[in-house]
């Protein structure tokens, strides 16, 4: 299973993040009473549409990391990818058991807007909030980043202010709640830890 050539890597990453898109949007349509997670607190967060650039940045973000960790330190890519994977087995078993979302706040007119609307689109029925998985990945890019040897200092401070950016952005795009991002913790911690005992 662990990746010896970057092919190997890149068959590994179309694997992982296609069950993940399977899983995460099929399990939607077996979802019932559903669980409104936003708090008053999180009415007092600003929505700043123009952050869904931020926001989108997960995207290339979860797939060029574990390329650009392979160059310098392939054991730091494959305890990215086991990590990605426990975020996944931990977080869909629980969008099942106890469903989520929250009632996003209308968009304007503007070209941000227009923007954040069609990645809203684009998650079908903007269910499984907590855990986020954007924030669980982000935070485990956070730690792979950390310790991925040889890996230039620049490199790993773009790939950490991506992540950090990102979880931030769920908030400011209200894409997630402040409980979405806290309840990703234990599980990036689970998850960060599955990937040590790889190493």
């Amino acid at each position: 299973m662990r990746p010896q050539t970057l092919f190997e890597l890149l068959v590994l990453e179309a694997v992982v993040y296609g069950l993940q898109i399977l899983f995460y949007f099929g399990c939607e349509k077996f979802q019932k009473d559903f669980h409104d997670v936003s708090r008053n607190f999180d009415r007092k967060v600003p929505m700043i549409p123009a952050t869904v650039l931020i926001y989108m940045l997960w995207f290339p973000m979860i797939g060029l990391f574990p390329l650009a960790a392979f160059r310098s330190d392939p054991d730091a890519a494959f305890m990215y990818m086991i990590c990605i994977i426990v975020c996944d087995v931990i977080s869909i078993p629980v969008y099942m058991i106890y469903p989520t979302t929250f009632e996003r706040p209308l968009l304007g007119n503007t070209m941000m807007d227009k923007l954040l609307g069609f990645v809203r689109g684009a998650s079908y029925r903007g269910l499984n909030c907590a855990p986020s998985l954007h924030c669980s990945q982000c935070y485990v890019t956070i730690v792979c980043a950390m310790v991925c040897r040889g890996m230039p200092i620049a490199l790993k401070a773009v790939f950490i202010a991506a992540a950090a950016g990102v979880v931030i952005s769920t908030q400011t795009t209200k894409q997630h709640v402040i409980i979405d991002a806290l309840t990703a913790i234990p599980v990036a911690a689970a998850a960060a830890a599955a990937g040590f005992l790889v190493l």
